[in-house]
Formats: structure tokens, sequence, C-alpha cells
């Protein structure tokens, strides 16, 4: 039985190292860390010797060696460890200027390699593990769990590692700044883009982050779908068989925060909509195609962004964020069943209603909590969003309601979250909305519904919650 070292910090694998040759383990080490473990009077077999292969001069390919991989893969490979420390990419960006010679190429196969075949071979990349793994090691307790979680660092770690490589690739080409001029920034793009850039304008980060989060909406509002948004967040959404109406309507939910913002349409932009355009000052213009006609217009607007964007090409997998120096994942939100739909108020909702309470938890999926969307049957009339308290994403989108002249009926409000009391549904009295949908669950649910009933307001669960950060 035999285990592999090969350690840039070589720091305390003596600890490991000598629990492996208690219980009878051979250690096959690179030179460097084989000339460590002598120092602790701990026996090693070079890689040269194991493998009767000499690297190159300058040190390279010590561990790309068939006869090694062969034993850490096979069912029954001798090779059941794999300590490894890589070269430190990630402690130097920024510090050294040879980047690239801090490229590991053979630790990153060995950490894989031993990965994959967790089902037979333990790999340790954290010197943190390495008393707890030294003491299961002379426990003879190594079990398939201890080796799955042992590979799941593994692979996070060779992850993370790449990323940081693509990291320091991309700022070859890098954004412009960040999120505020004084932050480097770059854009790694992992997969076929969603987005094709036609102007000569390039888009900035906060552009991106926005444009991102305008193409999450249109698709979810469909084709024929409208949006404005500004810092990520939608200042107006319609959905209509002519687009430009409906992009007309998004933009006359709030004229105010549309300045400065970006436009997107699930569709054609023509030469009436580059006119309506025109003398608006937005940042992007994003639309799944262009006129030839409209582009001439709109390419005479010196910092308009021309984007078009591929509907096909959203992914529906996960979306990551970093985190306490980790990384967060989840699945991407979606659209459900409209079967868990529940009304809970005396009243039942017109047809009206149900279909303007559809458009608006649409469009309550993509604001930030607490979020509030008060529409009509295909346009929104008043967003409140990322407010610490949900009445006063309500009182906002009131606000919004109010500037508003001459709205046909129905009108309704979504919540992306419960409502915790009755305050933000008492609040609607001196409104025209007249049908609610949330997702319930709180512990009052009852007195809102009370509340609802006494107002005559129709009131829908949805048993589905729409959160935003």
């Amino acid at each position: 039985m035999k285990a592999i070292f090969s350690l840039y910090d070589k720091k305390d694998c003596e600890i490991i190292a000598s629990a492996l040759l208690k219980k009878g383990f051979d250690i096959v080490a690179t030179e460097g860390t084989h000339k460590y473990l002598l120092k602790y009077n701990i026996p090693s077999i070079t890689v040269e010797e194991y493998t009767s292969f000499s690297p190159t001069e300058d040190g390279r390919v010590k561990t790309l060696s068939n006869k090694i991989f062969k034993e850490i893969l096979l069912a029954d490979g001798e090779i059941y460890f794999v300590v490894v420390d890589l070269y430190p990419f990630i402690e130097e960006m920024g510090k050294s200027k040879d980047m690239v010679e801090l490229i590991d190429i053979g630790g990153v196969a060995l950490i894989r390699a031993g990965a994959k075949n967790y089902n037979r071979v333990a790999v340790v990349i954290d010197k943190r593990d390495y008393k707890s793994v030294a003491k299961l090691i002379e426990k003879e307790a190594i079990t398939l769990k201890e080796r799955k979680r042992l590979a799941l660092k593994a692979f996070t770690y060779t992850s993370f590692y790449d990323r940081n490589i693509a990291t320091y690739f991309s700022m070859e080409s890098s954004l412009k700044y960040g999120e505020n001029p004084h932050q480097k920034a770059g854009f790694l793009n992992e997969q076929r883009s969603v987005i094709e850039l036609i102007s000569a304008n390039s888009l900035g980060y906060n552009n991106m982050l926005d444009t991102d989060a305008l193409t999450d909406l249109l698709f979810t509002l469909g084709k024929g779908g409208a949006a404005v948004l500004k810092h990520t967040t939608p200042c107006g959404a319609a959905v209509h068989s002519d687009v430009y109406e409906a992009l007309r309507l998004a933009h006359e939910s709030d004229r105010i925060s549309a300045f400065g913002g970006i436009f997107g349409i699930y569709g054609t932009v023509d030469v009436k909509i580059a006119k309506y355009l025109k003398p608006l000052f937005i940042e992007v213009i994003a639309a799944t195609g262009f006129k030839a006609e409209a582009l001439d217009i709109l390419k005479k607007k010196k910092r308009l962004k021309i984007v078009k964007w591929y509907p096909e090409r959203i992914s529906h997998g996960y979306e990551y964020r970093s985190a306490l120096n980790g990384m967060l994942f989840q699945e991407k939100d979606s659209m459900e069943d409209e079967g868990n739909f529940k009304v809970v108020s005396k009243r039942e909702p017109g047809k009206d209603e149900w279909e303007a309470m559809r458009f608006a938890w649409s469009v309550v999926k993509s604001v930030k909590s607490n979020a509030i969307v008060i529409a009509g049957k295909n346009y929104t009339v008043g967003i409140g969003s990322g407010q610490p308290n949900r009445v006063g994403s309500v009182k906002i989108a009131i606000e919004q309601l109010n500037l508003r002249e001459k709205l046909s009926p129905p009108l309704v409000l979504a919540s992306d979250g419960f409502f915790p009391f009755k305050d933000s549904i008492e609040i609607l009295r001196s409104t025209p909305v007249s049908a609610v949908i949330e997702p319930g669950g709180s512990i009052r649910d009852k007195e809102v519904i009370q509340a609802c009933d006494e107002m005559n307001l129709a009131l829908i669960f949805t048993n589905y919650r729409h959160f935003r950060h």
C-alpha cells in the first residue's frame, strides 16, 4: 500500500506521514517533500525512483506519470492516499510578476484523480485535516463517507484554484472598472454568452449586472414583454401584443427612476421603438432583434450600448455568489405551478383580477426583497423594493401608484413574501387595489385574511416565496 505526497508548503505533513508509516504504508514523495520528511526520520521513495522517470532539467513533469495515475485510478491500484499542496498561485496574485510559472499542473491532476476515485482513495489538501485524518488512519477508520467529504473539499478547492487563474487572465481584457471606479473587474464567460454586443460601446460591470437581471425578467414575461431596470431592480414592466406599447407602458410605470436605466424587450426593435428611445437618456437597450433602420437611429446615440439577447441561451441551472471566502450556490428561482394557488378570501377574484395577479406575480420575482408590485392586467404601476420592512415597500409602491392618472381597473398587489402583520393590507384602504397575491405562511395569516375580507379584497396564497437578495 502506498501514499503519494506532493507539497509546496510541507509544514506539518509529517503528522499524516508518520501515521501512514506506522500502518505499513510506503510513501512516494516529490524531491522537496522527500528531503523534508527525512528531517523527521520518515523514509520515502522519490517519485523518480517509483516511476523510473526523471523530470525535466527545471523540475517540471514530476508527477505526470502513467504509473502514478494508474495506481490512483484503478480499482485495485496500490496508491490509497494523495496528499497535495499546490503552488501558491492564489496567495501571489498581484504580487508576483511571473504568475504563469505558479500555475500548478501535476498537483491539480493528482487531486482530481484521487477525488474521482474516492471509493478507494483519500485525498488530503487542507492542513487543517492533517491531525483528524492521522487519527482516523491510526484507528483504521477512513470510511467511504470521510473519503467523499475529502473529495468534495478537493474538487471545491481545484474549482476555486482554476477560477482564480481564469480571473488573472481575464484581467488582461478586463472591464474598465468594477462597481466603482477604484475597483478592478473582469468577466469570466463560462458558457455561450446570453448577449451579443452590437454597438461599439462596451458594457461596464454595472451594465452587465443590470442586463443579467433584465434578461431574466424578460424571459419570465415571455414574448411581447418589456422592462426597464436600474440597479438590477425593475422600474417598470409590461406585456403586450404590440411590443412598442409594452415598452411604453413599462417606461410609464416610473419615468423618474428610468432615467439612466436600461431598457429591454422580448421582441424586435423597429423604427418606431428607436424613435421613442432616441430622446431618452438610457445606458442599454436589449432586444432579441433589431431592424437595420432602427440600428441606424440608435447608433447615433453616443453612449448607448446596444445588445442582442438570446432567450435560448439562458441557463436554468445554478447561480453562484461569493461569501465568507467561499461560494454559495443555489438553483435559479423559477415560476411555480399555479395548482398550488389557493383563494383564501371570501370573495373570489374575477377573471381580469386573476390575469393581473399572474402578471404581478411574474414581475415580483425579479424585485429585490422586501418586494411589492402593484399592477394592472399587463403593466406595473407601482414597485416598492429593497426595504427592510414590508410595509415600507407597500408605501413606496402606493406613492408610485398615486402619481398615475386614469388607470383602468383592476389593480392588484403582489408580495414576494408573506405579510407578517395586517398593517400592509390596511394601508390599501385609500387605494383602488382590489386583490392581493402573496405566499402566505405567517402566524398571523388569519388576521391578514380577515382584513382583506373586511375590505372586500380577493386574496390568493401561492404557497411559494420569491425572495431576492
